[in-house]
Formats: C-alpha cells, structure tokens, sequence
C-alpha cells in the first residue's frame, strides 16, 4: 500500500471510480501502475510498505 496524490479531476467509467485533484488516497501499487498507464493522474506521496520494520517482542 502507498498514498498517492491525484494531479488531475479523473473519472474511470470501467470502475466507477474518481479521483479528485489534490486529494490524497491509498492505494495498492499495482493498481496505481495500472490507473496511472490508463491516465497519467497519481502521484505516490508515501510508500507505506518502507515504514515497516520488525521488531521483536519480549514478555515482562
């Protein structure tokens, strides 16, 4: 998952879905790629899988 950004007021018919311009929305990567190679409109703001880190616990 990621936050991407919309650089333009979009509407995909197929889908049912907008994007409204500045709104920020998130989003698996695969189907940003695939909106993105339809109509160049998102732009990633955040990639949440980055922040992830593992940890390890300990009982007290």
């Amino acid at each position: 998952m990621a936050k991407y950004q919309a650089k333009l007021n979009v509407y995909l018919s197929k889908s049912d879905r907008h994007f409204d311009k500045g709104q920020v929305y998130d989003l698996d990567k695969t189907e940003a790629q695939e909106i993105n190679a339809l109509v160049d409109c998102l732009e990633l703001v955040e990639d949440l899988d980055e922040e992830l880190v593992e940890v390890e616990t300990s009982t007290f």
